[in-house]
Protein backbone atom coordinates (compact mmCIF):
# COMPACT_ATOMS: atom_id res chain seq x y z
CA UNK A 1 0.00 0.00 0.00
CA UNK A 2 1.36 3.46 -0.90
CA UNK A 3 2.27 5.73 2.00
CA UNK A 4 0.46 8.86 3.09
CA UNK A 5 -3.07 7.94 1.96
CA UNK A 6 -5.81 10.49 2.63
CA UNK A 7 -9.28 8.99 3.18
CA UNK A 8 -12.77 10.50 3.35
CA UNK A 9 -15.64 8.60 5.04
CA UNK A 10 -19.10 9.68 3.83
CA UNK A 11 -22.13 8.37 5.71
CA UNK A 12 -25.15 9.95 7.34
CA UNK A 13 -24.89 7.71 10.43
CA UNK A 14 -22.39 9.15 12.90
CA UNK A 15 -21.89 5.88 14.76
CA UNK A 16 -20.90 4.12 11.54
CA UNK A 17 -18.52 6.95 10.60
CA UNK A 18 -16.86 6.76 14.00
CA UNK A 19 -16.43 3.01 13.62
CA UNK A 20 -14.91 3.39 10.16
CA UNK A 21 -12.56 6.12 11.35
CA UNK A 22 -11.42 3.93 14.23
CA UNK A 23 -10.74 1.04 11.86
CA UNK A 24 -8.93 3.24 9.34
CA UNK A 25 -6.64 4.57 12.08
CA UNK A 26 -5.38 1.00 12.58
CA UNK A 27 -4.44 0.61 8.90
CA UNK A 28 -0.83 1.33 8.03
CA UNK A 29 -0.19 4.25 5.64
CA UNK A 30 -3.63 5.82 6.12
CA UNK A 31 -2.38 9.12 7.49
CA UNK A 32 -5.30 11.54 7.12
CA UNK A 33 -9.02 10.87 7.65
CA UNK A 34 -11.91 13.22 6.89
CA UNK A 35 -15.64 12.79 7.52
CA UNK A 36 -18.83 13.98 5.80
CA UNK A 37 -22.48 13.29 6.65
CA UNK A 38 -23.83 13.50 3.08
CA UNK A 39 -22.79 13.81 -0.54
CA UNK A 40 -22.90 17.59 -0.61
CA UNK A 41 -20.52 17.83 2.35
CA UNK A 42 -18.28 15.27 0.65
CA UNK A 43 -18.02 17.45 -2.46
CA UNK A 44 -17.06 20.40 -0.24
CA UNK A 45 -14.37 18.38 1.58
CA UNK A 46 -12.87 17.26 -1.74
CA UNK A 47 -12.78 20.85 -3.00
CA UNK A 48 -10.74 21.94 0.03
CA UNK A 49 -8.51 18.91 0.70
CA UNK A 50 -6.39 16.40 -1.23
CA UNK A 51 -8.24 13.07 -1.04
CA UNK A 52 -7.05 9.69 -2.35
CA UNK A 53 -9.86 7.32 -1.37
CA UNK A 54 -13.52 7.90 -0.48
CA UNK A 55 -15.71 5.39 1.35
CA UNK A 56 -19.12 6.47 0.03
CA UNK A 57 -22.49 5.43 1.43
CA UNK A 58 -25.08 5.10 -1.32
CA UNK A 59 -28.32 6.25 0.31
CA UNK A 60 -28.01 9.60 2.09
CA UNK A 61 -30.17 12.73 2.49
CA UNK A 62 -29.52 16.03 0.64
CA UNK A 63 -27.19 14.37 -1.91
CA UNK A 64 -26.85 10.61 -2.26
CA UNK A 65 -23.68 8.67 -3.01
CA UNK A 66 -24.44 8.27 -6.72
CA UNK A 67 -24.74 12.00 -7.37
CA UNK A 68 -21.79 12.79 -5.12
CA UNK A 69 -19.60 10.24 -6.91
CA UNK A 70 -20.59 11.73 -10.26
CA UNK A 71 -19.77 15.26 -9.13
CA UNK A 72 -16.46 14.31 -7.52
CA UNK A 73 -15.19 12.13 -10.36
CA UNK A 74 -16.10 14.78 -12.94
CA UNK A 75 -13.33 17.05 -11.65
CA UNK A 76 -11.13 14.57 -9.73
CA UNK A 77 -10.70 11.48 -11.87
CA UNK A 78 -7.80 10.14 -9.76
CA UNK A 79 -9.85 9.93 -6.56
CA UNK A 80 -10.94 6.35 -5.88
CA UNK A 81 -14.50 5.77 -4.62
CA UNK A 82 -15.44 2.67 -2.63
CA UNK A 83 -19.21 2.22 -2.42
CA UNK A 84 -20.72 1.16 0.91
CA UNK A 85 -24.02 -0.62 1.43
CA UNK A 86 -25.88 -2.78 3.96
CA UNK A 87 -27.08 -5.16 1.26
CA UNK A 88 -26.80 -6.12 -2.42
CA UNK A 89 -28.69 -3.34 -4.17
CA UNK A 90 -28.48 -4.09 -7.88
CA UNK A 91 -29.88 -0.86 -9.28
CA UNK A 92 -28.00 1.58 -7.06
CA UNK A 93 -24.70 -0.33 -7.13
CA UNK A 94 -24.69 -0.45 -10.92
CA UNK A 95 -25.18 3.32 -10.97
CA UNK A 96 -22.30 3.79 -8.54
CA UNK A 97 -19.93 1.94 -10.85
CA UNK A 98 -21.33 3.66 -13.93
CA UNK A 99 -20.52 6.99 -12.28
CA UNK A 100 -16.98 6.08 -11.30
CA UNK A 101 -16.85 3.85 -8.20
CA UNK A 102 -13.93 1.39 -8.14
CA UNK A 103 -14.99 -0.96 -5.34
CA UNK A 104 -17.91 -2.17 -3.28
CA UNK A 105 -18.00 -3.23 0.36
CA UNK A 106 -20.82 -4.34 2.59
CA UNK A 107 -20.92 -2.38 5.83
CA UNK A 108 -20.37 -5.51 7.95
CA UNK A 109 -16.79 -5.69 6.68
CA UNK A 110 -13.62 -5.74 8.80
CA UNK A 111 -10.17 -4.13 8.82
CA UNK A 112 -8.62 -6.84 6.60
CA UNK A 113 -11.09 -6.29 3.81
CA UNK A 114 -10.99 -2.50 4.13
CA UNK A 115 -7.20 -2.62 3.76
CA UNK A 116 -7.54 -5.02 0.84
CA UNK A 117 -10.00 -2.70 -0.92
CA UNK A 118 -7.71 0.31 -0.45
CA UNK A 119 -4.77 -1.68 -1.81
CA UNK A 120 -6.76 -2.68 -4.88
CA UNK A 121 -8.11 0.75 -5.83
CA UNK A 122 -4.74 2.41 -5.29
CA UNK A 123 -3.41 -0.02 -7.91
CA UNK A 124 -6.24 1.02 -10.26
CA UNK A 125 -7.99 -2.32 -9.76
CA UNK A 126 -11.58 -3.07 -8.79
CA UNK A 127 -12.60 -4.76 -5.56
CA UNK A 128 -15.86 -6.44 -4.61
CA UNK A 129 -17.02 -7.47 -1.13
CA UNK A 130 -16.15 -11.04 -0.22
CA UNK A 131 -19.84 -11.52 0.73
CA UNK A 132 -21.25 -10.24 -2.56
CA UNK A 133 -23.68 -12.57 -4.31
CA UNK A 134 -22.69 -14.16 -7.61
CA UNK A 135 -25.65 -12.46 -9.30
CA UNK A 136 -24.49 -9.05 -8.06
CA UNK A 137 -20.90 -9.74 -9.09
CA UNK A 138 -22.08 -10.62 -12.59
CA UNK A 139 -24.06 -7.37 -12.84
CA UNK A 140 -21.14 -5.24 -11.66
CA UNK A 141 -18.55 -6.90 -13.89
CA UNK A 142 -20.80 -6.40 -16.90
CA UNK A 143 -21.78 -2.84 -15.97
CA UNK A 144 -18.14 -1.75 -15.84
CA UNK A 145 -17.33 -3.70 -19.01
CA UNK A 146 -14.59 -5.61 -17.19
CA UNK A 147 -11.91 -6.83 -19.65
CA UNK A 148 -12.11 -10.44 -20.76
CA UNK A 149 -9.70 -13.08 -21.99
CA UNK A 150 -9.99 -14.63 -25.46
CA UNK A 151 -11.89 -17.58 -23.99
CA UNK A 152 -14.54 -15.27 -22.54
CA UNK A 153 -13.41 -15.44 -18.91
CA UNK A 154 -12.87 -12.21 -16.99
CA UNK A 155 -9.30 -10.98 -16.52
CA UNK A 156 -7.94 -11.37 -13.01
CA UNK A 157 -6.62 -8.71 -10.66
CA UNK A 158 -3.05 -8.92 -9.36
CA UNK A 159 -4.30 -10.25 -6.01
CA UNK A 160 -6.45 -12.89 -7.70
CA UNK A 161 -3.45 -14.02 -9.76
CA UNK A 162 -1.38 -14.19 -6.57
CA UNK A 163 -3.97 -16.35 -4.83
CA UNK A 164 -4.34 -18.52 -7.95
CA UNK A 165 -0.64 -19.39 -7.75
CA UNK A 166 -1.01 -20.42 -4.11
CA UNK A 167 -3.97 -22.59 -5.10
CA UNK A 168 -1.76 -24.21 -7.73
CA UNK A 169 0.76 -24.97 -4.97
CA UNK A 170 -1.96 -26.81 -3.06
CA UNK A 171 -2.32 -24.34 -0.18
CA UNK A 172 -5.59 -24.16 1.75
CA UNK A 173 -7.48 -20.91 2.28
CA UNK A 174 -6.09 -20.71 5.80
CA UNK A 175 -2.51 -21.22 4.59
CA UNK A 176 -2.96 -18.61 1.85
CA UNK A 177 -4.35 -16.17 4.43
CA UNK A 178 -1.26 -16.69 6.59
CA UNK A 179 1.05 -16.10 3.61
CA UNK A 180 -0.72 -12.86 2.63
CA UNK A 181 -1.54 -11.69 6.16
CA UNK A 182 -5.26 -11.59 5.39
CA UNK A 183 -8.27 -13.11 7.11
CA UNK A 184 -9.40 -16.53 5.92
CA UNK A 185 -12.79 -15.04 5.00
CA UNK A 186 -11.14 -12.48 2.72
CA UNK A 187 -9.26 -15.26 0.92
CA UNK A 188 -12.49 -17.23 0.63
CA UNK A 189 -14.04 -14.22 -1.09
CA UNK A 190 -11.16 -14.04 -3.56
CA UNK A 191 -11.49 -17.78 -4.24
CA UNK A 192 -15.20 -17.39 -4.94
CA UNK A 193 -14.51 -14.57 -7.39
CA UNK A 194 -11.73 -16.60 -8.99
CA UNK A 195 -14.14 -19.48 -9.65
CA UNK A 196 -16.72 -17.14 -11.17
CA UNK A 197 -14.34 -15.05 -13.30
CA UNK A 198 -12.53 -18.11 -14.70
CA UNK A 199 -15.60 -20.37 -15.06
CA UNK A 200 -13.77 -22.97 -12.95
CA UNK A 201 -15.60 -25.23 -10.50
CA UNK A 202 -12.69 -26.55 -8.41
CA UNK A 203 -8.97 -26.30 -7.66
CA UNK A 204 -8.00 -28.70 -10.45
CA UNK A 205 -9.76 -26.56 -13.04
CA UNK A 206 -8.07 -23.45 -11.61
CA UNK A 207 -4.68 -25.12 -12.10
CA UNK A 208 -5.57 -25.87 -15.73
CA UNK A 209 -6.71 -22.27 -16.17
CA UNK A 210 -3.39 -20.99 -14.82
CA UNK A 211 -1.47 -23.21 -17.22
CA UNK A 212 -3.60 -22.24 -20.23
CA UNK A 213 -3.14 -18.54 -19.52
CA UNK A 214 0.59 -18.89 -18.82
CA UNK A 215 0.20 -17.83 -15.19
CA UNK A 216 1.87 -20.98 -13.92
Amino acid sequence: MPSGISVLVVDDHKIFRLGMVGTLKSIENVTTIFEAENGMKAVEVVQKNPIDVIFMDIRMPIMDGIQATREIKKNNEKIKVIALSMFDDNEFLSEMFTNGASAYLLKNTDADEIREAIDAVMLDEHYFSRDISEAMLKILLNSQRAPKEVDGSFMLSNREKEILLYVCDGLSNKEIAEQLQLSTRTVEGHRARLHYKTNCKNAAELVNYAIRHHLR
